[in-house]
């Protein structure tokens, strides 16, 4: 019975998502704009956790450090600059 109730749930997140791509199909610059939102936020998290990584890690060299937390920042900075400057994120995307 449980597996019934899940299968059903599989079904409609399905149909769902099938709603969802056809209705990026024919409005294409929401998909862009949602492709470029989401990698905006990927890059500022993936920029914190290499900076947070990098000043709190015991196992690395120090200059594996400090090459870390500046590509960190790096990456961070490009992800708040593609979230204020739209043009950008959508260059990244491409």
């Amino acid at each position: 019975m449980a597996k019934t109730w899940m299968r059903g749930l599989e079904i409609i997140a399905g149909v769902i998502l099938l709603v969802i791509a056809v209705w990026f199909v024919f409005n294409p610059s929401l998909g862009v704009g949602l492709v470029r939102t989401l990698l905006a936020i990927g890059l500022m998290i993936l920029g914190l956790v290499l900076v947070v990584r990098s000043a709190t890690s015991d196992g690395l060299s120090a200059w594996a450090r400090i090459l870390n937390v500046i590509l960190g920042i790096i990456v961070l900075a490009l992800g708040a600059y593609a979230i204020i400057y739209p043009d950008l994120g959508t260059a990244l995307v491409i």
